[in-house]
């Protein structure tokens, strides 16, 4: 963020009030006052403009970590649940989590049939209802393809419904 010179116009909940307190400086001052005023009234439009931009930023990159950290959790839920597959075993019991339960792989198919959807023959600013009493539109079928999602196998955990006292991390008395 740059923050080039911190003004009281920033901070300001009423501008004109804080626009003559900066006059009053400047002809105190002896300064010339169209250059000061400009000068003012933009330094304090690029401060927050550059404390706008730094927030989106920050934003941005929270998003990002947030995603980064899902798809972690994603990849380990999936690995564990490979790996208990592999090992014979469905549930694990705990102690700082109740339990881990293994939840097999689910395929969901949609059947091939027709799907009906609205084609506009004329301009979009028409209304659907409009459009068809007026012969300017028309219902269709178009025919779909079947289609298979595969859900990959993952764990649920199931967290203590007690609060467990003094955490230790493992190696610690």
């Amino acid at each position: 963020m740059k923050l080039t010179k911190h003004t009281s116009l920033e901070e300001s909940e009423d501008v004109q009030d804080t626009l003559r307190w900066k006059l009053d400086s400047i002809q105190a001052g002896g300064l010339p006052i169209e250059e000061g005023l400009a000068d003012y009234i933009g330094l304090a439009v690029g401060n927050i403009e550059a404390r706008q931009a730094y927030i989106k930023n920050a934003i941005k990159e929270l998003r990002n970590e947030v995603n980064r950290l899902a798809g972690q959790i994603t990849s380990i839920k999936q690995g564990a649940a490979t790996f208990l597959i592999e090992q014979g075993i469905e549930r694990l019991n705990g102690v700082y989590v109740s339990s881990i339960t293994v939840t097999g792989e689910k395929t969901k198919e949609t059947p091939a049939g027709d799907k009906t959807t609205y084609h506009v023959v004329a301009t979009k600013e028409e209304v659907k209802d409009v459009l068809l009493a007026m012969g300017m539109a028309e219902m269709r079928t178009t025919p779909t393809d079947p289609e298979t999602i595969t859900t990959p196998a993952t764990i649920r955990v199931n967290k203590r419904r007690i609060a467990i006292p003094d955490v230790v991390e493992a190696g610690e008395g």
